[in-house]
């Protein structure tokens, strides 16, 4: 037999490209002898850069291949073509991912439980499951995986110093946390912004020992884990801007500031001469005219995309929760298990519906000045002084100049995060892009030739190993 360490290591490498192709397999490659650790961790390193961040998207059209891929730098690729060799991530598509920091995700399944995983090692932390959280305030008694809208992480799992703590947006208007190891969540109550309807918190980020939580109009409350009975508190700062439901909310940490990233989003084809003067005037305020009539057609977007319908209930099956909200008993509705709200990956989307694809067609970016005046203030910001900016389903980040490895500078790199239309039978997906703050123009992530992108690509930065 002949001598392993005489094997070339391009024969090497073409093995785990082409038959060791799940990343986590890796591991017990490399645990094997010195000589296959090294060439493992070099393939590795060459697939996942450390500290540089790519995109989960889909797999292939088959069984087999429905798991998602890896792609460390999307720019300019079409991840439509399947000649290539991508590392597969062991997440398939039916697996929910409502969360991305530094490496991790959030998943949720269809079994309804909940848990921080590593693509790239493997390593899974469980998290209490849907079902032990606090039910709906407003009479809704279903709840299913899809509830559960975005995730945030204060840590990641693998901080030993300090306990990994994660806060969850569930049911439109709900909020609950929990440290690694609870087994149920806890409620959260926030302050409602008085005469403005559909309120509702939608992002938040952990900034200086505690949770910065922003609602879908702008305003910024906080949650101080540290105190001995933790509760959401407002700000107490005037949003930058008051233009409801036509928007998705961001808030980013660059350079230890708080930013705010406002982006607008309108059904493809409709008004297309309001979408094309909204990109000539990107960088200019927002014309208020202009804005009650986005808020209608997002308004309608919401409705039809992120409520139960009758339709909805006759397509799939979603689960009853009966009892407290400490976990209760749960029961599928009609009988039999708890197997659901599967991924639409056909394409199988109503292509008559009026909102059948969203388009982005503002961004805006505010810092949190606390230098200049009396009381802190949101001043708008025209460039992000060559850095880049990430947001979408995952924790939104921000990466400075010297840190941009393979991305163009003074941009927002944006994906598809409109929750409802990925769960519902319709196109969807494809909202991404990077937008340059410097020029107002928008340009494109990757390229695909098909007209739905499902599940959708997640923003992950696998970190050094």
């Amino acid at each position: 037999m002949a001598n392993w360490n005489e094997i070339p290591r391009d024969i090497w490498r073409l093995i785990l490209q082409k038959v060791i192709t799940v990343i986590i397999d890796h591991v017990p490659f490399c645990g094997v002898c010195r000589l296959w650790r090294s060439i493992g961790l070099e393939y590795r390193r060459s697939k996942f850069p450390a500290n540089v961040s790519g995109l989960t998207i889909p797999g292939g059209p088959t069984t087999a291949t429905r798991t998602r891929r890896f792609l460390a730098f999307p720019v300019g690729k079409d991840i439509s073509q399947l000649d290539h060799d991508w590392p597969v991530l062991s997440v398939p598509h039916e697996s929910l991912c409502r969360g991305s920091h530094r490496g991790w995700l959030v998943i949720m399944e269809k079994n309804m439980t909940m848990y921080i995983y590593n693509p790239i090692s493997g390593v899974r932390v469980r998290l209490p499951p849907v079902t032990a959280l606090p039910l709906l305030r407003l009479g809704k008694t279903r709840m299913s995986k899809w509830y559960v809208d975005k995730a945030i992480l204060s840590v990641t799992p693998a901080s030993c110093s300090v306990d990994c703590l994660v806060l969850v947006f569930y049911g439109c208007y709900e909020m609950a946390y929990c440290k690694v190891g609870d087994t149920v969540w806890t409620s959260l109550e926030g302050p409602k912004r008085v005469g403005y309807p559909d309120f509702r918190y939608i992002d938040a980020i952990f900034h200086k020992e505690a949770f910065y939580i922003m609602d879908h109009y702008g305003g910024i409350c906080i949650l101080d884990v540290n105190l001995p009975h933790p509760k959401v508190t407002e700000l107490g700062i005037s949003p930058p801007l008051l233009i409801p439901c036509v928007q998705k909310w961001y808030l980013v940490e660059f350079g230890g500031e708080l930013l705010q990233i406002w982006r607008a989003i309108v059904p493809v084809g409709y008004a297309e001469a309001d979408i094309n003067e909204g990109q000539h005037n990107a960088n200019e305020d927002y014309d208020n005219d202009q804005g009650e009539e986005e808020e209608d057609i997002n308004e309608g977007e919401q409705n039809y995309a992120n409520e139960d319908s009758d339709q909805e209930g006759e397509e799939e099956e979603e689960e009853e929760v009966n009892g407290g909200g400490g976990g209760g008993e749960v029961e599928a509705q009609g009988g039999g298990g708890v197997e659901f709200d599967e991924f639409d990956y056909e394409n199988n989307y109503v292509s008559s519906s009026r909102y059948s694809m969203n388009r982005t067609i503002h961004f805006k970016v505010f810092k949190l000045d606390v230098i200049s005046g009396l009381e802190p203030k949101w001043i708008d910001v025209k460039d992000l002084d060559g850095g880049g900016v990430f947001v979408g389903l995952n924790q939104s980040f921000a990466l400075s100049k010297s840190n941009l490895a393979g991305y163009k500078g003074d941009r927002i790199y944006y994906t598809d995060d409109i929750i409802g239309s990925h769960k519902l039978h319709i196109r969807s997906g494809n909202d991404i892009g990077a937008f340059n703050l410097l020029d107002s123009i928008y340009e494109p992530l990757f390229s695909t030739h098909s007209e739905s992108t499902k599940p959708p690509a997640v923003w992950i930065t696998p970190m050094q190993y």
